[in-house]
């Protein structure tokens, strides 16, 4: 497991902040929960992993400018599921990713309440909307509960509508490569050969377009 360190930890609390300005104390503890755990809290059957995916995402408008995944350290990821082409990554493919990461990941208290005291030192230095001494009132109400597992805060949930699901990074897609990978030999190299006759052609034509105007223009 990568250790998320100082630095990384602040890079992973600027982002955040830049694309939800108003979290919450709630929503920091959570996001620190799902780098420690990802979904390993997960005990239900693929099967019904599934329909709550299905279900969830019938509801969830597509947003083209929203990006697919969010880092959230300790290579973990947030995949929105508003940035989802089902076409392109079918449910049941983000399903199985989901499943998979959940029973890869391990995490423990002791390694969570090392990331929630080393943010405590970071709270001042941030443009949170709460302060320290919100952050550690939460904190030490949620220490007394056992470290559970959070729903996101009122807050959040009205303004962000948060619709995803944790998958490990190693099981990120880059779906154009795959989709080239996937291409058989053949079909790749015919590919690649129109792409060269289609820029030697422009080539060309730039090279006739030169000529022709440096007849008109300057003879």
């Amino acid at each position: 497991m990568t250790e998320v360190t100082a630095m990384t930890l602040e890079e992973l609390l600027e982002e955040q902040l830049r694309r939800y300005p108003l979290m919450q104390p709630k929503d920091l503890v959570k996001l620190l929960y799902q780098s420690e755990f990802g979904a390993a809290h997960f005990s239900g059957t693929p099967e019904e992993s599934l329909e709550a995916l299905e279900n969830e995402f019938a509801e969830v408008e597509y947003e083209e400018e929203m990006p697919l995944y969010e880092e959230i350290g300790n290579g973990m990821l947030r995949l929105n599921l508003a940035a989802v082409d089902p076409k392109e990554y079918p449910l049941e493919t983000l399903n199985e990713d989901f499943l998979a990461s959940a029973a890869e990941k391990q995490g423990s208290n002791a390694r969570l309440e090392a990331l929630l005291r080393r943010t405590s030192e970071l709270i001042d230095s941030l443009p949170f909307v709460f302060t320290r001494n919100d952050y550690l009132e939460f904190v030490n109400r949620y220490r007394a509960l056992g470290y559970p597992v959070l729903s996101h805060s009122r807050e959040y949930r009205k303004l962000y509508k948060p619709h995803y699901r944790l998958v490990a990074a190693s099981r990120r897609h880059d779906f154009l490569k795959e989709r080239m990978a996937a291409m058989p030999q053949k079909r790749r190299v015919l590919r690649l050969i129109l792409l060269g006759v289609i820029l030697i052609a422009l080539i060309a034509g730039m090279a006739v377009l030169g000529r022709f105007l440096y007849v008109k223009l300057v003879l």
